[in-house]
């Protein structure tokens, strides 16, 4: 039983070990993006900006996946499932696809690829973005809200100063990534802007 609880905190310890890793990977790649490439952007900018966000998406949500495969399509192998459970399933569903539809739309440029300089102010594919974004977030709280009723949650065990130092140590490490980041970037950013205002 000991041996058991053991495994269980070290999968989820290295669960949020590789979640923190990978934001810090996201969070590094899109600062190398901002400082590095220019207009017009090469095809490698879109590649490495969606595989930062794309790789921590897909680790993030891979247990939910696992788990809308073996429910839906496996039909849970004969085990009765909760109404509560199926409902947040469902839910997920919704915001992976909001998701992969956002994704398309940010790499694919929709609509303004079809007709340019039709929405130029308002409908473009920044615009749609955003929305399929909140839609992501919007469904995502509403499987989190439908999963806490299948979880029986015990208050007493659970050590909530492991998760809040665990987010803390995250957070300090991503303001370290955005300090470094900027000044590493910023004679590149400074040499750019005298060349550009020569130009002019």
């Amino acid at each position: 039983m000991i041996r058991q609880s053991l495994l269980i905190f070290t999968n989820e310890t290295s669960y949020y070990l590789i979640l923190s890793l990978l934001s810090l990977y996201s969070l590094s790649v899109a600062c190398f993006c901002k400082t590095y490439y220019r207009r017009p952007y090469p095809f490698s900018h879109k590649i490495l900006q969606c595989s930062g966000v794309l790789i921590l998406y897909l680790v993030q949500i891979w247990p939910i996946l696992n788990n809308i495969f073996y429910t839906f399509i496996l039909s849970n192998n004969g085990q009765a499932i909760i109404k509560s459970e199926e409902k947040a399933l469902v839910w997920h569903l919704i915001q992976i696809t909001s998701f992969i539809l956002s994704g398309l739309i940010f790499v694919a440029r929709i609509p303004e690829r079809f007709c340019p300089g039709s929405f130029d102010l308002c409908g473009q594919s920044h615009h749609a973005f955003h929305l399929t974004i909140f839609l992501t977030s919007f469904t995502q709280a509403n499987a989190v809200f439908e999963d806490m009723h299948t979880i029986s949650w015990n208050n007493d065990h659970y050590n909530w100063k492991k998760d809040i130092l665990l987010t803390l140590i995250v957070f300090i490490l991503e303001s370290i990534t955005v300090f470094v980041w900027f000044h590493i970037s910023r004679p590149t950013i400074e040499r750019r802007y005298k060349v550009d205002s020569k130009k002019k």
